[in-house]
């Protein structure tokens, strides 16, 4: 970036600046902690401060939302058609395998 660009983003309000490499990663990892993320990610998704990071966290609602329905909707589809216990048993057995006194 040359000095040209930089004087022209550090002329824009806060409101309008765009979010570099670090500010994605750093709010990537804050984000994917499970509840304190999604507090974050509810608070920035309808926060009047950096549009940037405003749309950035709507991303990320938008697709913690969709896990969740794909998430529901493969256990519903496992639990109507009957496979529930087949699955429950897998996993019983799985831990008990594999990861010895578990339930001790």
């Amino acid at each position: 970036m040359n000095k040209y660009e930089k004087d022209e983003i550090n002329s824009l309000p806060y409101k309008y600046r765009p979010m570099t490499l670090g500010s994605y990663i750093g709010y990537g990892i804050l984000f994917s902690i499970p509840v304190v993320g999604l507090i974050c990610i509810l608070i920035f998704s309808f926060n009047s401060g950096s549009i940037n990071r405003r749309s950035y966290a709507r991303y990320w609602l938008f697709l913690t939302l969709l896990l969740i329905v794909i998430i529901g909707a493969i256990i519903a589809v496992i639990y109507f058609t009957g496979y529930w216990d087949l699955v429950m048993d897998y996993i019983t057995d799985f831990i008990n395998e594999y990861i010895p006194n578990f339930g001790n």
